[in-house]
């Protein structure tokens, strides 16, 4: 992990691709047709907070600030997109649509059904050919979204303003490979490009609460910390790693992390809380939208005077399959 220092103070801006977001007229709350099951053969991380964007909570910005995440992972030389890579191509990391619509060719459909399941991890690699078979994993719930097909371009429900919130998991390894962390995205939205063979241009879009960051990424990012000081104790980026992280709560105290667990300077262990305490890693993980209102129920504020979530967009392709 190259210039770690990078992660510390590199947080991406720039431009980036334009989403293929398309008007909703009204909101659709049911499907009519065939269905055609498709499996995700392709998915794409965000190098910038713009790219794969989307307005999530109506103050007429696209967001995704797991575009600054992933850039500043790159900069530390923790190749992500190469870790989706392989456990898409592994059968690691199966991501399902069933798409029922009354235009078998996806051009042109009122009344579109598309619902997101989670795969079970396949025995051997797919080929994405359309006729591998897959297994739904029920750990997840299903995330069914509606919406319309337009010229081949499907939209579901925009987040704002939609009254029926969809939450998607979204499972995949952000850190470069190993183990998927778990995206709970909430007011998900699913867009594509469709055609009788394949959908591409896709983007999945959603929110994720600061209590589940809290509770997912920065454990894993933790946990790559600390593997990398053990495997390889003497290597210059695990030394940087130690003193910068491997510090308790900064003043040669203990931390404490949100599941109970300790984090003591000069332990060579780093608890989530070491991560956490970091000041600029606390910046990168800010939350950067205001979604959720004291209740905790789906808000979306377009003033953004409680941000409490961080905007997320990936880009997949699929092909036909069979579940």
């Amino acid at each position: 992990m190259r210039r770690i220092f990078g992660l510390l103070f590199s947080l991406a801006a720039g431009c980036g691709v334009v989403p293929m977001e398309m008007p909703v007229d009204s909101e659709i709350t049911t499907a009519e047709g065939d269905h055609t099951k498709w499996v995700v053969n392709k998915l794409t991380f965000p190098m910038l907070k713009t790219d794969y964007a989307i307005d999530l909570n109506g103050d007429g910005k696209a967001e995704n600030q797991l575009g600054s995440l992933i850039g500043t992972l790159a900069s530390a030389m923790i190749d992500a997109q190469g870790g989706i890579d392989g456990s898409v191509a592994k059968g690691q990391a199966v991501v399902l649509f069933d798409v029922q619509s009354t235009d078998a060719m996806l051009k042109s459909a009122t009344n579109v059904g598309v619902t997101v399941y989670k795969g079970k991890d396949t025995t051997s690699a797919p080929k994405f050919d359309g006729k591998d078979t897959f297994t739904i994993d029920p750990v997840d719930a299903p995330a069914p979204t509606y919406g319309k097909l337009t010229s081949g371009k499907y939209s579901s429900n925009l987040p704002p303003p939609t009254k029926h919130p969809v939450k998607l998991v979204l499972r995949v390894p952000i850190l470069g490979g190993g183990t998927p962390v778990a995206l709970p995205l909430n007011g998900a939205h699913v867009q594509f490009q469709g055609s009788s063979s394949s959908l591409m241009s896709g983007q999945i879009h959603g929110s994720l609460k600061k209590t589940d960051v809290d509770m997912s990424i920065i454990p894993a990012i933790a946990k790559r910390f600390e593997d990398n000081i053990h495997d390889k104790p003497n290597d210059p980026d695990s030394k940087t790693l130690k003193m910068v992280f491997d510090v308790g709560d900064g003043n040669g105290g203990e931390c404490t992390s949100f599941d109970g667990s300790k984090g003591k300077a000069n332990d060579s262990k780093i608890a989530p809380c070491e991560v956490s305490g970091n000041a600029l890693i606390g910046a990168l993980f800010a939350p950067d939208v205001d979604i959720y209102d004291e209740a905790g129920n789906y808000a979306p504020n377009k003033a953004n005077t409680g941000k409490d979530a961080l905007s997320v967009g990936v880009a997949f392709t699929a092909v036909k399959a069979s579940f």
